[in-house]
Protein backbone atom coordinates (compact mmCIF):
# COMPACT_ATOMS: atom_id res chain seq x y z
CA UNK A 1 0.00 0.00 0.00
CA UNK A 2 1.14 3.52 -0.80
CA UNK A 3 0.35 6.82 0.91
CA UNK A 4 -0.18 10.26 -0.57
CA UNK A 5 -0.98 13.53 1.20
CA UNK A 6 -1.04 17.27 0.58
CA UNK A 7 -1.34 19.13 -2.68
CA UNK A 8 -4.26 17.93 -4.78
CA UNK A 9 -5.04 14.94 -2.57
CA UNK A 10 -8.33 15.39 -0.77
CA UNK A 11 -7.54 14.23 2.73
CA UNK A 12 -4.59 14.60 5.07
CA UNK A 13 -3.60 11.00 4.43
CA UNK A 14 -4.79 8.50 1.87
CA UNK A 15 -3.92 4.88 1.31
CA UNK A 16 -3.71 3.65 -2.25
CA UNK A 17 -3.04 0.34 -3.93
CA UNK A 18 0.17 0.05 -5.96
CA UNK A 19 -1.76 0.60 -9.21
CA UNK A 20 -3.91 3.32 -7.62
CA UNK A 21 -0.76 5.20 -6.61
CA UNK A 22 0.47 5.20 -10.21
CA UNK A 23 -2.82 6.67 -11.47
CA UNK A 24 -3.02 9.16 -8.58
CA UNK A 25 0.50 10.38 -9.39
CA UNK A 26 -0.47 10.79 -13.05
CA UNK A 27 -3.55 12.80 -12.03
CA UNK A 28 -1.53 14.91 -9.60
CA UNK A 29 0.75 16.09 -12.45
CA UNK A 30 -2.10 17.24 -14.71
CA UNK A 31 -2.63 21.03 -14.73
CA UNK A 32 -6.38 20.63 -15.37
CA UNK A 33 -6.98 18.52 -12.27
CA UNK A 34 -7.73 20.33 -9.02
CA UNK A 35 -8.50 17.49 -6.59
CA UNK A 36 -7.99 13.73 -6.24
CA UNK A 37 -10.19 11.94 -3.70
CA UNK A 38 -9.38 8.29 -2.98
CA UNK A 39 -11.99 5.66 -2.30
CA UNK A 40 -12.18 2.41 -0.40
CA UNK A 41 -9.97 -0.49 -1.50
CA UNK A 42 -11.97 -3.62 -2.22
CA UNK A 43 -10.83 -7.15 -2.92
CA UNK A 44 -12.68 -9.22 -5.45
CA UNK A 45 -13.10 -12.95 -5.34
CA UNK A 46 -11.54 -14.97 -8.10
CA UNK A 47 -8.22 -15.02 -9.81
CA UNK A 48 -5.57 -12.42 -9.22
CA UNK A 49 -4.26 -12.10 -12.75
CA UNK A 50 -1.50 -9.63 -13.45
CA UNK A 51 -3.44 -7.26 -15.73
CA UNK A 52 -3.99 -3.65 -14.69
CA UNK A 53 -7.10 -1.84 -15.84
CA UNK A 54 -8.37 1.74 -15.56
CA UNK A 55 -11.95 2.74 -16.26
CA UNK A 56 -12.65 6.48 -16.56
CA UNK A 57 -16.16 7.91 -16.71
CA UNK A 58 -17.92 11.14 -15.88
CA UNK A 59 -19.84 11.29 -12.64
CA UNK A 60 -21.46 14.71 -12.35
CA UNK A 61 -18.72 17.33 -12.03
CA UNK A 62 -15.97 14.76 -11.52
CA UNK A 63 -14.34 11.77 -13.14
CA UNK A 64 -14.85 8.41 -11.51
CA UNK A 65 -11.63 6.49 -12.03
CA UNK A 66 -11.73 2.77 -11.19
CA UNK A 67 -8.32 1.13 -10.93
CA UNK A 68 -8.11 -2.67 -10.91
CA UNK A 69 -4.91 -4.68 -10.52
CA UNK A 70 -5.00 -8.35 -9.69
CA UNK A 71 -7.75 -8.89 -7.16
CA UNK A 72 -7.79 -5.34 -5.72
CA UNK A 73 -9.98 -2.50 -6.90
CA UNK A 74 -9.92 1.17 -5.91
CA UNK A 75 -12.15 4.03 -6.99
CA UNK A 76 -10.92 7.63 -7.09
CA UNK A 77 -12.86 10.78 -7.84
CA UNK A 78 -10.92 13.34 -9.84
CA UNK A 79 -12.13 16.92 -10.04
CA UNK A 80 -10.91 19.09 -12.90
CA UNK A 81 -11.45 22.42 -14.62
CA UNK A 82 -11.66 20.62 -17.99
CA UNK A 83 -12.93 17.04 -17.67
CA UNK A 84 -12.25 16.13 -21.30
CA UNK A 85 -8.62 17.27 -21.12
CA UNK A 86 -8.17 15.47 -17.79
CA UNK A 87 -9.63 12.25 -19.23
CA UNK A 88 -7.29 12.39 -22.21
CA UNK A 89 -4.28 13.13 -19.99
CA UNK A 90 -4.94 10.24 -17.60
CA UNK A 91 -5.77 7.79 -20.40
CA UNK A 92 -2.65 8.53 -22.46
CA UNK A 93 -0.26 8.29 -19.53
CA UNK A 94 -1.96 5.19 -18.09
CA UNK A 95 -1.47 3.41 -21.42
CA UNK A 96 2.24 4.29 -21.28
CA UNK A 97 2.33 2.58 -17.85
CA UNK A 98 0.84 -0.60 -19.38
CA UNK A 99 -2.72 -0.19 -18.13
CA UNK A 100 -5.70 -1.28 -20.20
CA UNK A 101 -7.86 1.87 -20.41
CA UNK A 102 -11.61 2.13 -20.89
CA UNK A 103 -13.09 5.59 -21.40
Amino acid sequence: MKSRFGGKFGKKHCTLTEAGAVIADIAHKCVHITRVIHGVITLSRGSSSGSRHVKIRRDGYALKVSVTAGSSNQVMYVYAKDLDAATTYIAERARKEDFLVTV
